[in-house]
């Protein structure tokens, strides 16, 4: 029974639209202003996978320039879990936090042996904000 909500302590922002494809090319998402949040969990919404030993490496950026002239692969160490995926992940969602001191970050997918499409977005909840309530909209 739920007795509370998250509505105004967070903001999903798009990480990386709806793409489909059906090739080993790397999928760069939108680079995210983290400023005046606290917690950040990125969600990867994984759709139909019909290559049948596809693999998906996910990885991020993190800089302190607005275009991530500075950017850098975040350290394992700001990354609380792992949201790598394959060929069984049908119609599934990964999860991974990131913890990073950086102002801004940014997801890339990249497939390996894929020839067939494959279709997965990205989301970022940015939560705890320093001025609340959060606009779910922003």
């Amino acid at each position: 029974m739920a007795s509370f909500d998250d509505s105004s302590s967070i903001s999903p922002v798009i990480a990386l639209a709806v793409t489909t494809v059906a090739n080993n090319d790397p999928q760069t998402g939108v680079i995210i202003d983290t400023n005046d949040f606290e917690s950040f969990t990125y969600y990867i919404l994984i759709d139909t996978l019909t290559d049948a030993d596809a693999t998906f490496a996910v990885t991020f950026r993190e800089g302190d320039d607005s275009g991530l002239s500075d950017g850098a692969p975040v350290p394992t160490a700001d990354l609380i879990g792992n949201a790598d995926f394959d060929f069984n992940d049908d119609d599934s969602i990964k999860q991974i936090g990131y913890v990073g001191k950086k102002r801004f970050v940014e997801i890339k997918i990249t497939p390996s042996n894929n020839t067939a499409n494959a279709t997965f977005r990205a989301m970022l909840a940015k939560g705890k904000p320093g001025n609340a309530p959060a606009d779910p909209n922003a």
